[in-house]
C-alpha cells in the first residue's frame, strides 16, 4: 500500500470560552443601536463616536477574542500533536454481517480468491503500524 492511501483523521475540541465581554448594553439597546447605525444618521452617541462607529467597536472587540481564542486553540493541537509524535492509525470498517449474502450465485468466482495471501498480507501490514 503507498503512502498516497493513507487516510488521516482529526478530532475536534470545543472549549466555552469565559472571557467574552459582557456587553455594556442591553439586547435591546444593542438592537436599538444597530438600527440607529443603519438608518446612517451621523450624529454622535454619548460618547462622542457615531452610532455606527459605537457599533462597530462593540462588534469588533468580540471578533478579536474569538481570533485569539482560536489561534490558541491552534497552537494547543499542534504542540499536542507534535508532542505525540506518531502517525494516527488508519481504521477500517467492515460491512453489516446481517446484510450479507451467502447464496450460492453470490459466491461464484470467489473459490479463485487466495485467502490465505490475503490474510497474509493484511497481518504484515498490521506489524508495520
Amino acid at each position: 500500500m503507498s503512502l498516497k492511501n493513507t487516510l488521516y483523521s482529526c478530532g475536534v475540541t470545543y472549549e466555552i470560552l469565559s472571557n467574552i465581554p459582557k456587553a455594556s448594553e442591553e439586547p435591546e439597546e444593542r438592537e436599538t443601536l444597530a438600527l440607529i447605525a443603519a438608518r446612517g444618521d451621523g450624529e454622535e452617541s454619548q460618547g462622542g463616536q457615531t452610532y455606527i462607529e459605537q457599533y462597530t467597536r462593540g462588534l469588533l472587540e468580540v471578533e478579536n477574542i474569538l481570533s485569539l481564542e482560536r489561534l490558541r486553540q491552534a497552537v494547543t493541537v499542534k504542540e499536542a500533536l507534535s508532542v505525540k509524535g506518531r502517525n494516527i492509525r488508519r481504521s477500517f470498517s467492515t460491512p453489516n454481517v446481517q446484510h450479507t449474502s451467502c447464496s450460492k450465485t453470490d459466491l461464484i468466482g470467489w473459490e479463485d480468491v487466495d485467502w490465505k495471501g490475503q490474510y497474509s498480507r493484511m497481518v504484515h501490514y498490521y506489524k508495520q503500524i
